[in-house]
């Protein structure tokens, strides 16, 4: 069947708006964490500190402390959080070859044995992660686990170099064959049964391992073939190799490159190049590549700055007049070949077009060539709580003229950003790879990425107000069906992931002020801004806006008749919530924000109009850090109604069972069920449930048990359920059985 599966592609800014007021500090207190807001306490100014150790935090790192920390308002739920984020460990030896390297021995062949065993085998072609970014992402090439195989040997002062092989095309797809997962669920035959895939036939995809790369050790004198690839001992080889490099040279004959450049445009110029650096993907891969724009307050002008780990190189100072267009561009080359992989537009003169009045920009590039697991995660949050914390020590203790204190605010704020808007990157790919691994697994579907995927957040800063902006683009990974399974299985899991990612982006954003939630607010988000005076229209109106996401907003203002709308600086998605400053309460208005001369007030269909930065009117901060502080190992995405989308999409997979009963397909949810936890890794949280009936489909099952419900569940009515009386399940499924069919879901 020729069928067209949607793409879901989200390009979402997130608005938040931070205003940092100059606060008198209380004497200190050590061991303590204290909130006060004008809300809830009176008789002062809006406050929030931590003390720990007597270090107090106040003023414009409070707002930095909230953005990182996605702190409450409620002391009990802020020392939790600081907890879990103090507990995080950083697992060495699944960060670092040299500690894995220690942590094994010196044994070659137990070295092979846990890269084997420890990491999933990609078919992509090149150096593009580099050995950090292969155990990062748990998963990599040949080459790049060759190399890392190399490296641990190196630990142990083990002489090594590299052997390459080219494949013939039968050799190379039997190769790609054992990297493709096998069916792990048994497919029932019948007359109807569509195409199974083989990955021995996929000669398409077998072209990314024509080159098969694997590892010689010099042991007791003699070259010993190591291959971490392939499931052969140590001295065994698939093959004679052709040509034997040195890791150097292996190295410098991969010729991928990342160019960053901010490029410009002027009124009397066609423009040029203000900073340019040309990188190897693997010292780009999995780093946050921090430009900032600094203004000289006295000059008027912007320095850009790149920096890169200990890497820093500043370039052309320019000023903002007569400047048409900023823009920065990640541009990937591969041999003479480039191309651009990003375009990012900073500022743009166009009408609605984003200026440059911020006297600090921070941009923050988060260029991902794999996966984001959990120890790299981890390991991220600790060390960046760490700094952080030593970071914001010497501005807490700070004393005397205001002067002063505002410019170590302000040093401070500077230290921080890039780690700020890097974190609120890293939060939103390890929620959407957690997701997207999770229903790959539970569909029988291999998925690895082809495309380095850019997430960009910039923060832009004028005095004391601030916007953080997330480029949430939505990219696709590469998959392909275990062998065995039906082929439409790799449009299935499309469909249940684009549905699955929306609704990622939708919590995602919603997460960022979990205050504004609390209060029984919710925000209203618009791709397109038509018409100020009357926002329902230009949301609705638009054909950009996907279905599914329509209908979302249409429920929100169905339940929340004063919801109020705020239009971003391009066509983007974006929010904010608006509080009354004097009583800490969402404001009861029935109107949009609106841009005017560079900033946002609000307008009321009465006429009324406040300034957004006014004493009355505030916007509360917050981050998207809390979710992943509170829970760094939680793979529970809700993915919503639009799951019938996806059941209609498998609609013609064969029924995929986890045990077969005499001649007939029989489904033992059981068995099912744990085999989804185990393919998941970890059983945690309760196991929810899929209910099907007239309203359609909806769910509060985590992802490894609903999608593997969705992939048993089928329209043709030969599946049949065996459910133990006993199961908490057996209720459910009584009401599936007795829906009728043509009710269960609209495919249309």
């Amino acid at each position: 069947m020729n069928r067209n599966f949607p793409s879901y592609g989200l390009n979402a800014q997130v608005w938040i708006a931070i205003e940092s007021v100059r606060r008198q500090r209380p004497p200190m207190r050590p061991n303590c964490i204290e909130t006060r807001d004008s809300g809830r306490h009176r008789e002062g100014p809006s406050m929030f500190s931590i003390c720990k150790s007597g270090v107090r935090i106040a003023g414009l790192h409070t707002v930095l402390a909230l953005l990182v920390l996605s702190c409450p308002a409620h002391a009990d739920e802020l020392a939790a959080r600081v907890e879990v984020a103090t507990s995080l460990s950083i697992q060495a030896s699944r960060l670092a070859p040299q500690a894995a390297a220690a942590e094994i021995g010196r044994d070659p062949a137990a070295l092979l044995h846990w890269v084997q065993r420890g990491f999933d085998v990609e078919g992509y072609e090149g150096l593009r992660r580099g050995t950090r970014g292969v155990m990062f992402s748990g998963s990599g090439n040949p080459a790049e686990l060759s190399m890392l195989l190399g490296e641990m040997l190196d630990a142990h002062g083990i002489q090594w170099r590299i052997a390459t092989a080219d494949l013939d095309s039968s050799e190379a797809a039997a190769v790609f064959s054992l990297l493709a997962d096998r069916a792990s669920f048994h497919v029932g035959g019948g007359p109807a049964m569509p195409p199974t895939y083989n990955a021995a036939t996929d000669s398409r995809r077998a072209q990314a391992v024509r080159t098969h790369v694997w590892v010689q050790a010099r042991i007791d004198g003699e070259w010993v073939d190591l291959d971490p690839t392939l499931p052969l001992e140590a001295g065994a080889r698939l093959k004679a190799p052709d040509q034997i490099a040195s890791p150097d040279d292996f190295r410098r004959s991969d010729t991928r490159s990342v160019t960053i450049q901010l490029q410009y445009r002027t009124t009397g110029t066609d423009g040029g190049v203000l900073l340019t650096r040309r990188m190897s993907m693997e010292e780009v891969s999995y780093r946050n590549v921090a430009i900032s724009l600094q203004r000289d307050i006295a000059t008027g002008r912007f320095t850009p700055t790149l920096r890169i780990g200990d890497l820093e190189e500043s370039g052309v100072a320019f000023a903002s007049r007569g400047l048409q267009e900023l823009r920065l561009e990640v541009i990937l080359g591969e041999g003479r070949q480039a191309r651009t992989l990003r375009s990012i537009l900073l500022m743009s003169d166009a009408p609605g077009g984003a200026t440059l009045d911020d006297h600090h920009v921070q941009i923050s590039l988060l260029l991902l060539s794999g996966w984001v697991t959990r120890p790299w995660v981890e390991g991220v949050l600790s060390t960046l709580v760490g700094e952080m914390a030593a970071a914001l020590e010497s501005t807490a203790r700070s004393e005397g003229e205001s002067a002063v204190i505002d410019s170590d605010a302000e040093r401070t704020f500077a230290e921080l950003a890039p780690g700020i808007t890097g974190l609120l990157a890293l939060a939103h790919a390890s929620r959407s790879d957690l997701m997207t691994r999770t229903i790959a697994r539970t569909m029988g579907v291999r998925a690895w990425w082809n495309e380095p995927r850019i997430i960009v957040s910039t923060l832009r800063r004028t005095g004391s107000h601030a916007t953080v902006d997330i480029d949430l683009v939505a990219n696709t990974p590469d998959a392909v069906p275990a062998t065995g399974m039906p082929e439409i299985a790799t449009g299935a899991f499309h469909v249940l992931r684009g549905a699955a990612e929306l609704e990622l982006q939708r919590s995602l954003l919603d997460a960022v002020v979990p205050e504004g939630t609390r209060l029984g607010a919710e925000p209203l988000r618009s791709r397109t801004w038509h018409s100020a005076s009357n926002p329902q229209a230009a949301v609705f109106s638009s054909e950009l806006l996907p279905p599914i996401l329509r209908n979302h907003l249409r429920d929100i203002l169905s339940r929340h008749n004063r919801v109020i709308a705020v239009p971003a600086d391009s066509d983007l998605a974006s929010f904010a919530w608006i509080i009354d400053g004097a009583s800490g309460h969402i404001g009861p208005m029935n109107g949009s924000l609106v841009r005017s001369a560079g900033s946002h007030r609000t307008s009321t269909s009465g006429g009324e109009s406040f300034n957004a930065a006014a004493q009355r009117y505030r916007s509360l901060v917050s981050g998207v850090i809390g979710l992943l502080l509170e829970h760094p190992s939680d793979s529970g995405i809700p993915l919503g109604s639009e799951l019938c989308a996806a059941q209609c999409a498998v609609n013609e997979l064969a029924p995929r069972v986890c045990r077969e009963d005499e001649d007939r397909p029989t489904l033992n949810v059981a068995t099912c069920l744990a085999a989804a936890a185990e393919a998941e890794g970890t059983a945690r949280g309760p196991v929810g449930s899929l209910r099907v009936g007239r309203g359609g489909c909806f769910r509060t099952a985590r992802p490894a048990i609903c999608g593997g419900l969705i992939a048993n569940l089928t329209m043709s009515g030969r599946l049949e359920v065996s459910v133990d009386e006993r199961s908490p399940l057996a209720p459910l499924w009584a009401e599936v059985q007795a829906t009728p069919l043509e009710q269960r879901c609209t495919c249309n």
